[in-house]
């Protein structure tokens, strides 16, 4: 009877289910019956994420639906018009060839305050085609990973602009393969609107101190995403290296951005650290003290730019939108490609997103993480309990054996 139940318990499967609004903890709702909404078109719509989506949504958990029938979606980030853009010139100040690879050091000029470097172009008179890797950093003894750049000259549009995401950096470094002749000719810096991104601000915790290495670990309660992050010290001037790490699918910790920082708060008030990827979980931050005073952190800001939602409208448009999110269980939507914008689709209409609204069924179910989790977890330590079992009393069984 033990082993029976023991192998019915190993088999038992936990069952998945299609999407479920009940485990969502909040809807709005999207009026788009208005007279120049589309009829019987694919027309493409924007619904511009608000705080409070951002607040209570992880990234992966929004789901909007026309009636019932689901409407896949593209997010991306909107462009914040900005109050001009600027060209800069860019000094090299280092270029050496090693092995297979030239490596350059660039210099751009000090950012006066709200503004960003958003692009760097190049110039080149006999490459084809070449992958760069791009390093930023305060000073050139000081530079981390940025993004990887494709650049090529053919075709009737060469491709020669490098996209820097908006960085506050004056030091760039640049890899390209030895068989590239390039020419780093100038820069762009926007002044952004104060309402480019959505931020959240944290007084610092107390540090734990190991090894006279201070170490924060930041409690993202809400999963609030964000790519950016700002510190604010009482220390007017130091070089350090810091550490960030996020706990990532809650099982382990990842590094996620690991540097030499320097900061003068008369160049610049804040330290802005811009992260290779979007982060939603718990995060710690070391900063390495080495035989120097600690530091003291006084606040941590997460920055995210605002996104939207681009979805195309169904043939059969409703009057009416809903969009789900506040799961932070919910796995990533997977969208037929086919269904979604692309870049180069144009959004025709632009509709705002109601009040949020506490989704009045919500509960988890039995086939739903986490409670599915507890079952899965329940069922392993049982299966385990009764594996122990069973070796036990054969062990008990053992003597017998022997005197027969």
């Amino acid at each position: 009877m033990i082993r029976l139940t023991f192998c019915f318990l190993l088999t038992l499967p936990i069952l998945a289910s299609p999407f479920s609004k009940k485990t969502y903890k909040y809807l709005k709702k999207v009026d788009i019956s208005v007279a120049s909404a589309p009829q019987g078109s694919y027309s493409a719509l924007s619904l511009p994420i608000d705080e409070e989506v951002f607040l209570h949504s992880s990234y992966g958990d929004i789901r909007i639906f026309a009636e019932d029938t689901p409407l896949p979606y593209v997010r991306r980030q909107i462009k914040i018009k900005s109050q001009g853009e600027e060209q800069v010139e860019v000094k090299q100040l280092y270029k050496k060839r090693k092995d297979e690879y030239y490596t350059f050091v660039l210099e751009l000029p000090i950012l006066p305050k709200d503004y960003v470097y958003t692009s760097l172009f190049m110039e080149s008179e006999d490459f084809g085609e070449a992958n760069l890797g791009i390093s930023s950093g305060n000073s050139p003894d000081t530079l981390s990973y940025l993004t990887n750049a494709f650049v090529f000259s053919y075709s009737d549009k060469p491709q020669n602009k490098i996209d820097l995401g908006g960085i506050k950096h004056r030091f760039l470094k640049i890899s390209s393969p030895n068989d590239t002749n390039l020419r780093f000719s100038y820069a762009i810096r926007e002044k952004l609107e104060p309402n480019a991104y959505f931020s959240k601000k944290i007084d610092a915790p107390q540090p734990t101190i190991i090894e006279n290495n201070s170490v924060y670990l930041i409690e993202n309660l809400d999963h609030s995403p964000f790519s950016q992050i700002q510190f604010t010290f009482n220390e007017s001037k130091f070089q350090r290296a810091f550490k960030i790490e996020h706990y990532k699918n809650n099982k382990e910790w990842e590094s996620i951005y690991n540097s030499e920082v320097f900061h003068n708060q008369k160049l610049e008030p804040e330290l802005n650290i811009s992260l290779n990827q979007m982060v939603s979980q718990n995060y710690r931050i070391t900063i390495v003290n080495g035989d120097n005073p600690p530091l003291t952190l006084k606040t941590v800001t997460q920055l995210q730019p605002k996104e939207e939602l681009i979805a195309f409208v169904p043939e059969n448009i409703v009057p009416e939108l809903t969009i789900y999110y506040g799961n932070r269980f919910a796995r990533m939507p997977d969208f037929d490609p086919s269904l979604l914008p692309t870049e180069e689709t144009k959004v025709k209409y632009t509709f705002n997103i109601g009040s949020e609204v506490s989704n009045p069924d919500f509960g988890f179910t039995l086939i739903e993480p986490p409670i599915s989790g507890y079952i899965a977890n329940a069922i392993f330590y049982i299966g385990l309990i009764l594996l122990l079992g069973i070796g036990f009393r054969f062990y008990k069984s053992m003597p017998a054996i022997q005197k027969v």
